[in-house]
């Protein structure tokens, strides 16, 4: 279509065009049945919600993000040093001089396939695993086929060293190449200091937002400084407190799921039982490392995964948990939550007698012309429930910002979180009206459950 054509479109063609795009697109990519029963009241109504939130992520790809130039160039210049010392740990660690941090260094090191004159070590073989070999005949070194280097006992204890080294380098590299000083973030920052990153409130079918160019989701704390509010305005940021952890609890009935959230921390109280520590200890006197264990075997049990892929989702944020650590922990986990255990096989039938999964607010599916694997069926309705949850609330939050705060913007969307661009003059009005949006009941399954959010207020997104 021609700029002028396009530009002659009504807007409501546009915007009707640009739902149906995004929601077939959706439903092509996971390659599920398309729903037949466009007329039905359910399908109109989701409909109707998807054209509302595709306009307000409209909205806040061109209103933007406020970027600081001046933290921009010092975490820069910060994370350039940084990686050049990893580098250098690592091509000590190699003991060849001039060794690179990349891919084909690092394969031509490990596997005799690929190895060269100037950098040969280990002489592996080649490995039996398909998954393991990239589409061009070569042998995969990206995260997932190191992280099986990494947890066989077999690998050699220099190599396991020399790849978590290698992954140190790199993370950090591939943080400032995307997030901080590549062209990608520099083409996106506009003529007045804003980011625009492209917002895509329907690219997944549990109704989950996608971010990208660059996907700002995946921005780590200690990085989210350089983004923030323009002179003379605040962040205010709303994070629904332990989303799917309450939605999970409201559709599987778990009792004790309810007691640990109703403490006000699962994850100390995870850690109480899992290590048998006092019963009086609160989240001060439990060591975080400890918390940090038992918070990441529980998230990566909570859908039904088994012990070897929880130790591997693990070690993704731990490279220092042992098989025995996470596999204790994982039985605790199987143990402690027996019912979210058991509402795992009925929902799974259900889904065999309906053919689809389903959101709990809005009725969302996702079908099914074959079983799927339990881990999906698990893990759909949860995370769909809390998706529909989040775009009822930001088409709310959205219309009462227009309404009593028009120059207060939503420029942020985290999953379970909102952040709100506003003046400074109108935050504590902008705090309360998130917190009536936000802090509410929903009926799930017929039981009425509180979500509660918490409000923060700063200057730069890491304050927040």
């Amino acid at each position: 279509m021609s700029k002028k054509n396009w530009q002659s479109k009504d807007s409501d063609e546009v915007l009707l065009y640009g739902a149906l795009d995004t929601v077939a697109t959706a439903r092509v990519y996971q390659k599920l049945r398309k729903e037949p029963e466009w007329t039905e009241p359910r399908i109109k109504r989701l409909y109707d919600i998807h054209l509302q939130i595709s306009a307000i992520a409209a909205e806040m790809h061109s209103t933007g993000i406020y970027v600081n130039e001046g933290n921009r160039r010092f975490m820069a210049w910060g994370m350039e040093v940084e990686y050049d010392e990893k580098a250098k740990l690592l091509e000590e660690a190699v003991a060849i001089p001039g060794f690179k941090t990349s891919p084909e260094s690092l394969r031509a090191l490990i596997f005799k396939r690929h190895e060269t004159k100037a950098i040969h070590r280990f002489s592996l073989e080649d490995p039996y695993d398909s998954a393991l070999w990239s589409s061009d005949d070569t042998i995969s070194v990206d995260k997932d086929a190191l992280l099986t280097l990494f947890v066989d006992p077999a690998t050699p204890h220099e190599l396991k060293d020399i790849i978590g080294l290698y992954w140190d380098a790199e993370h950090v590299w591939k943080q400032r190449s995307t997030f901080v000083a590549s062209d990608l973030v520099t083409h996106a920052i506009g003529n007045d200091g804003r980011l625009r990153p492209g917002w895509n409130s329907a690219g997944t079918d549990t109704m989950r937002w996608s971010c990208s160019e660059p996907n700002v989701m995946n921005l780590e704390q200690w990085l989210r400084c350089i983004y923030g509010a323009a002179p003379g305005k605040v962040l205010i940021h709303a994070d629904k407190s332990q989303l799917e952890l309450r939605v999970m609890e409201a559709v599987s009935g778990d009792e004790e799921l309810k007691r640990r959230l109703d403490t006000g921390d699962v994850y100390t109280e995870d850690a109480k039982d899992w290590f048998s520590l006092p019963a009086h200890f609160t989240k001060k006197d439990v060591k975080s490392s400890v918390r940090k264990a038992a918070k990441i075997i529980h998230l990566g049990s909570q859908y039904g995964a088994g012990g070897a892929t929880v130790h591997r989702q693990a070690l993704r944020q731990d490279r220092t948990m042992k098989w025995q650590m996470s596999a204790n922990l994982h039985k605790c986990f199987l143990a402690t939550y027996a019912r979210t255990v058991a509402w795992w096989g009925e929902e799974l039938e259900r889904v065999r007698q309906t053919g689809y999964s389903e959101g709990r607010l809005l009725q969302g599916r996702r079908c099914y012309p074959r079983d799927p694997p339990p881990t999906e069926t698990n893990n759909f309705p949860i995370q769909r429930t809390a998706g529909e949850m989040m775009n009822l609330e930001v088409i709310e939050l959205h219309s009462k910002l227009k309404k009593h705060v028009p120059s207060a913007k939503v420029i942020i969307q985290l999953h379970d979180a909102f952040d709100v661009e506003t003046p400074e003059r109108h935050a504590g009005k902008v705090e309360r009206i998130m917190e009536d949006v936000m802090d509410r009941e929903y009926t799930i399954e017929g039981r009425t459950r509180r979500f509660p959010v918490e409000i923060k207020r700063g200057y730069t997104w890491d304050e927040v």
